[in-house]
């Protein structure tokens, strides 16, 4: 499916997620920033509330747009066999993670203007980025709901490389 915008990937992938209108036990999470201006659109079309889940990167030293990683609320994931591939030192992560957790609790103070994060308790959760490249903050962002006993995650981004969204459809109800 191709997209003109992020508009327009919104209102495709809303019609996808149309099942969802109205349903008083589905909550959008989205991923700052673009996965927010989709997730936006979709929470209006579909009359569901919105939040955001601000899950962040852990990065290669190497390679700085490559994530090895990513923390979201408490969770963290690490995609290990990068780490061994790049031979990344343990202390070199737990440096970043510390700069991940800071970063990510601005931007939890920026976005959520310190309201407590939603009750996802026995709910649907419709996660929502804009693009999905390692999967790493993604992954993050799925294990910390699971944390939060959601009943069902879907995926929903208008572009992801097929090898991330297999691992992603090993981790959720469904990948849109």
């Amino acid at each position: 499916m191709l997209f003109k915008n992020r508009e327009d990937a919104a209102n495709k992938l809303s019609l996808a997620l149309k099942k969802y209108k109205n349903d008083k036990d589905t909550i959008i999470l989205a991923l700052p920033r673009g996965g927010v201006v989709i997730g936006d659109i979709i929470a209006k079309k579909l009359n569901i509330p919105l939040d955001v889940i601000i899950p962040k990167k852990i990065i290669s030293r190497s390679f700085e747009e490559l994530a090895i990683g990513a923390i979201c609320e408490e969770t963290i994931y690490l995609n290990e066999q990068l780490i061994k591939d790049l031979n990344i030192s343990d202390e070199y992560i737990q440096k970043e993670l510390q700069k991940a957790k800071n970063d990510a609790l601005k931007k939890n103070k920026l976005y959520r203007k310190n309201k407590g994060f939603l009750d996802l308790n026995d709910k649907t959760v419709l996660l929502v980025d804009d693009g999905i490249a390692t999967g790493a903050t993604i992954i993050a962002a799925i294990e910390a709901i699971k944390v939060k006993k959601a009943k069902r995650i879907i995926v929903a981004s208008p572009l992801a490389p097929y090898p991330i969204v297999s691992i992603l459809k090993a981790k959720v109800f469904e990948v849109i």
